[in-house]
């Protein structure tokens, strides 16, 4: 037969080493989860952004549309006063 008291030592030794194992898993976790969020809301920052940009380059677009149009119209009316 095994002896007790070696037999509870080792298991104390194995529950000790699978809370540290525990511990550490735990703080892995809890740095995992913290740059999930720091990732969350870099996203939601760069989506921000991104829409920002699209609109001001809608506007842009717009603009130079608008511009284009002009100049067509003041070469059509150049074109009518040669002809």
């Amino acid at each position: 037969m095994s002896d007790p008291k070696a037999l509870l030592k080792t298991k104390q030794n194995e529950l000790t080493a699978l809370r540290s194992e525990h511990q550490l898993v735990s703080t892995d976790v809890t740095v995992a989860e913290s740059k999930i969020k720091d990732l969350k809301n870099q996203q939601t920052i760069t989506n921000s952004q991104i829409n920002e940009l699209l609109t001001d380059k809608r506007k842009v677009d717009k603009e130079n549309d608008e511009l284009e149009l002009k100049l067509q119209g003041r070469g059509k009316a150049t074109e009518d006063s040669n002809q």
